[in-house]
């Protein structure tokens, strides 16, 4: 026969037994859970990175072949720029096996690498593009800020080249009581179901990016009217 004691103490083994093991349970869910963010956060980095980089190169590939036999000069101009975002992409390439940050951004501040992004996806005959500065910015923005705001430009600019079928592009940033950064195309622009399927092309990715930075991310549309893509960030 069982004592009070025994039961005790069984009842108290037991308790430690579930204990020990709905912890276990709640740390490898933890762990899964920080695997799919992880690997949540990898997927955007790469789309962001490397799908502008990819439809660049196309693009000025293609107007180098369209120019080739009228205008050698544009074409080699078209042919040195691919080349130059091919070499971009390498160094994309080795900033995510050594786990860093975009060095473009963090050596030549925002303002510098969004204008080398916008020069490098001009393309004679295809699309030409201008970028815009209103007023300078009093101080460098946080590393982080900055840092988003470009992933945000490039992904904006890769959407124009892939989807958009447009002629020109600007990519506008104006310095006041907030930085304004616009990107801006003259494109078939779009219909409300396809802004609803828009997500698909990275928009998800560009809001998420908006919200890490106390931003909000607007896009203004219409069927042949082109398209606008927005951030706002206060400037304290």
């Amino acid at each position: 026969m069982t004592s009070v004691a025994e039961h005790s103490e069984l009842a108290g083994a037991q308790w430690a037994f579930n204990q020990n093991r709905r912890s276990a349970m709640s740390a490898k869910i933890s762990r899964q859970n920080i695997i799919e963010q992880e690997r949540e956060r990898l997927a955007c980095e790469i789309h962001d990175s490397f799908a502008q980089l990819f439809a660049g190169i196309a693009m000025q590939l293609a107007a180098g072949r369209q120019i080739s036999e009228s205008n050698q000069e544009a074409a080699n101009n078209c042919l040195q720029r691919a080349l130059e975002l091919a070499h971009s992409g390498l160094a994309e390439v080795r900033r995510f096996a050594l786990g860093l940050r975009s060095s473009m951004v963090e050596e030549f501040g925002l303002a510098n690498a969004v204008g080398v992004l916008v020069e490098r996806c001009n393309a004679p005959g295809r699309l030409s593009c201008r970028y815009l500065q209103l007023g300078n910015s009093p101080r460098r923005l946080s590393a982080t800020i900055e840092y988003e705001l470009f992933r945000i430009a490039q992904e904006a600019v890769g959407n124009v080249i892939r989807h958009a079928e447009a002629s020109e592009l600007v990519v506008r940033l104006t310095y006041s009581s907030q930085l304004i950064m616009e990107i801006s195309d003259n494109g078939r622009g779009l219909m409300d179901e396809q802004m609803a399927r828009a997500e698909g092309l990275g928009l998800k990715n560009m809001r998420a990016r908006a919200q890490r930075i106390g931003s909000r991310l607007t896009i203004k549309s219409s069927p042949g009217s082109g398209t606008t893509v927005a951030v706002r960030v206060p400037l304290r």
